[in-house]
């Protein structure tokens, strides 16, 4: 009993040997296949590495565009405050002079 499932194991282990030394043949023909696959690696690299950068400058793009916005709104805070400044100094000089 011990004896057939030795033989059965071997028998086993050498049909998964065969298939193995069968895949690794098949491996082998296909040998100058290294050529094709680095330059082809590169290209969806640069492919990744470029729309990475396009959502990058996206979201710059964006960060900046807010902040010109906010820009703008201090701008137009500080010329308001300019103005109601300049009223303020027009009605004290007013009441200044009488």
């Amino acid at each position: 009993m011990v004896k057939q499932k030795i033989l059965s194991t071997f028998s086993n282990i050498t049909k998964v040997r065969a298939q193995v030394e069968a895949y690794r043949q098949k491996f082998q023909d296909l040998r100058p296949w290294w050529p094709v696959l680095i330059p082809f690696l590169l290209w969806r690299g640069k492919r990744a590495y470029d729309q990475e950068m396009k959502n990058v400058g996206i979201k710059l793009g964006e960060a900046a565009l807010q902040k010109a916005q906010e820009q703008h709104k201090l701008q137009e805070q500080q010329a308001k405050l300019i103005e109601t400044q300049e009223k303020i100094n027009q009605r004290s000089n007013k009441k200044g002079r009488k």
